[in-house]
């Protein structure tokens, strides 16, 4: 755990660490100036002016299959599969759809210190942390933050390395059953694969047993 406050780059790339010292803290103030001129903020220094200066670009869409211990569930995302796309993501947005998500994918395992944030993110958002087996790690909820200082906005993590990290609207994994020990699958048609399992257990110890039907 950094010193202070962790601080990481919204969407899991490497952010600045919060050892607080007189350059740090005058690097901070330059970084939350330069934020405020050009009206938004992502999480790494560079990859928050690419992300602001890119224009706005759709994002591809895929489904997702979501495996619990009693039902199968398909749910449409956007997928976040660059740094500008990640660090992007949702900022900005003044809705999204109730079934729909945003799926960020990255190259390499992300590990625990690496989490998201909030900053100029309107919607109330869960947060799913998957691992390399597909399983859901930890589920978050974060709420946005109405700060215009990025320092000041809370972080989430994973608490374990992660692969991929599913955003929805807050709520929806309660909503419908879905923890931690479940699975997320990426799939092409609008059905979970037969022969998939649906997973019962915790994080630290999944049994797996065949769908019904």
């Amino acid at each position: 755990m950094l010193f202070a406050h962790r601080f990481v780059d919204r969407f899991g790339q490497a952010g600045w660490s919060k050892d607080i010292t007189h350059d740090m803290q005058r690097t901070d103030a330059l970084f939350a100036l330069i934020c405020l001129l050009m009206v938004g903020c992502g999480q790494g220094q560079s990859d928050t002016v690419a992300a602001i200066e890119a224009p706005p670009r759709a994002f591809a869409t895929a489904r997702v299959c979501i495996l619990t211990s009693t039902d199968a569930l398909i749910l449409p995302v956007e997928v976040a599969a660059d740094e500008a796309e990640r660090a992007r993501g949702l900022m900005g947005r003044a809705h999204l759809p109730a079934n729909a998500g945003m799926l960020f994918v990255y190259p390499e395992t992300q590990p625990p210190e690496n989490g998201f944030w909030m900053f100029r993110t309107h919607l109330p958002l869960d947060i799913a942390f998957i691992d390399s087996e597909s399983l859901i790690l930890s589920i978050q909820t974060m709420r946005p933050c109405q700060s215009l200082n990025p320092q000041r906005c809370p972080s989430y993590y994973a608490d374990a390395p992660y692969q991929t990290a599913l955003e929805v609207n807050a709520g929806f994994f309660a909503s419908h059953g879905i923890e931690s020990g479940d699975r997320v699958i990426m799939v092409e048609h609008d059905r979970c694969p037969r022969g998939e399992h649906l997973l019962e257990g915790t994080q630290h110890g999944v049994q797996a047993r065949k769908r019904p039907g």
